[in-house]
């Protein structure tokens, strides 16, 4: 009975005709090299290749780990299902997907992902792809993730968690946006605009049962300035469910100002908006919801809000983090002068929808 070591710096693709199967069966795999490998990618140094026109569902029964991993692809659709985030996992740095791709579709369901170099998610050549965090996945980056393109999101649902490093990575959207669902996104700082000078509104979607967008650092335009430069609109859209959110959506317990433009821009403005159809108005009882909240200020001159559904109104307050608005005595509307809204740099506060 002789023994051997496994030589697995090997390149492991996925069988394109293979459209259901497990992670860990060799079947479903074609190794680089057939001698000394496990047959499966489970290796620091393997690399893990899904080629263009791949759709399937792979399971995942347990813990992998490898050097990097190739799913941005161009007419994609793979979906990676767990069976908890204590049980299943894949732990290797996703190729960035620069480049015009598109028709793509990037999903987990119910297991921990690890990614320590962030990617780029596309160009301005880019379109119409969707990564997608379900059913209680745990997802951390731990750099700068960007997505860029039309028709792209990152979707966070279903009790998933897609969070940074603290190290100073950032989100940043260009033409693109994100979709929360009953999820949580935390990330040091969000930078809208990303790459400054576009004039297509960056989306964010806000439903389900208890959304978070934590943020340590700031939730910034990152702008254009200059003779000519044009400045798109971030736009907050929050379905808001009939068990009305306890805590904040939004929030930033440190002393950075949110809704920042860059400094020395014109920024574009933070519409935040209410979708008149959210079941939350299907009861008459009164209702407060917090739908942001900051303690280092936050400068609401960047900040429109959207005329709401009748009955509804939409409070700035002071105080972290629900202190109870003044329906007497109101802050300023957008259009009223600039000099009362702008008292509330500096000073933790809310914004706050009363129905």
């Amino acid at each position: 009975n002789g023994s051997f070591t496994t030589y697995d710096e090997v390149t492991y693709t996925w069988k394109t005709e293979v459209t259901e199967g497990a992670w860990n069966d060799p079947a479903n795999w074609t190794p680089n090299v057939s001698y000394y490998c496990t047959g499966y990618p489970d290796d620091s140094k393997a690399v893990v290749d899904f080629p263009n026109g791949t759709t399937a569902t792979v399971a995942v029964p347990g813990k992998y780990t490898f050097s990097n991993w190739k799913v941005i692809r161009n007419d994609f659709d793979v979906t990676f299902v767990g069976n908890g985030p204590d049980v299943s996992g894949l732990t290797g740095n996703i190729e960035g997907g620069s480049g015009g791709f598109r028709n793509f579709s990037l999903a987990f369901s119910a297991l921990a992902i690890s990614e320590s170099n962030g990617i780029t998610f596309g160009d301005t050549g880019a379109h119409d792809a969707t990564l997608l965090f379900a059913d209680g996945t745990v997802a951390w980056f731990g750099s700068t993730t960007a997505i860029i393109g039309s028709n792209m999101w990152i979707v966070v649902e279903g009790g998933a968690s897609f969070s940074f490093g603290a190290n100073g990575p950032n989100l940043g959207i260009k033409y693109g946006g994100i979709r929360l669902d009953g999820g949580t996104l935390a990330a040091p700082r969000i930078l809208t605009d990303y790459g400054w000078g576009q004039t297509t509104n960056q989306v964010v979607l806000v439903s389900g049962a208890a959304p978070r967008i934590a943020i340590s650092q700031a939730f910034r335009n990152e702008t254009a300035s200059g003779a000519g430069a044009q400045n798109a609109d971030t736009d907050f859209v929050f379905s808001v469910p009939e068990n009305a959110w306890t805590d904040p959506v939004i929030y930033s317990e440190t002393e950075s100002e949110m809704f920042a433009g860059l400094l020395g821009t014109a920024p574009g403005k933070y519409t935040i908006a209410i979708d008149p159809a959210s079941p939350f108005f299907r009861t008459s009882k009164e209702k407060t919801v917090t739908l942001v909240a900051w303690k280092g200020g936050i400068d609401v001159s960047h900040v429109r809000l959207v005329d709401p559904p009748k009955n509804v109104q939409l409070f700035y307050t002071y105080g972290w983090p629900t202190a109870a608005p003044d329906p007497e005595n109101p802050p300023a509307p957008d259009d009223a002068p600039t000099g009362i809204r702008a008292t509330l740099r500096g000073f933790a506060g809310t914004l706050m929808l009363i129905f």
